[in-house]
């Protein structure tokens, strides 16, 4: 089974997380205590964060994680560099994808 869910973000939020994504000097880094989150819920109580993940010293990573209706951490995907386009986690047999796009 496959859950399908979209998120929308405005551009001016694309081009902030992708330039926290392509830094390249200390004051253009996102830090690490900061975190941009965008959540997409779906029908059965899932939920996927997608994040762009910050640092101190060097330019910042994504990540998608799908959490339980209780909020439990689920599964992860690995690290990556894009945060618009399609994020795909399973779990249970059920396919839960989240594309991100901007609007």
């Amino acid at each position: 089974m496959k859950k399908l869910a979209e998120i929308i973000i405005s551009r001016e939020e694309a081009d902030r997380i992708n330039g926290f994504l392509n830094a390249n000097s200390p004051e253009e880094y996102q830090g690490e205590d900061e975190t941009i989150i965008h959540t997409a819920v779906f029908d059965d109580g899932y939920e996927v964060d997608v994040k762009c993940c910050g640092c101190d010293d060097e330019s910042s990573w994504t990540e998608a994680v799908l959490f339980s209706p209780t909020g439990t951490e689920c599964k992860c995907t690995e690290p990556a560099y894009e945060y618009t386009g399609e994020w795909t986690l399973e779990f249970c047999g059920i396919t839960y994808c989240v594309i991100v796009k901007v609007g």
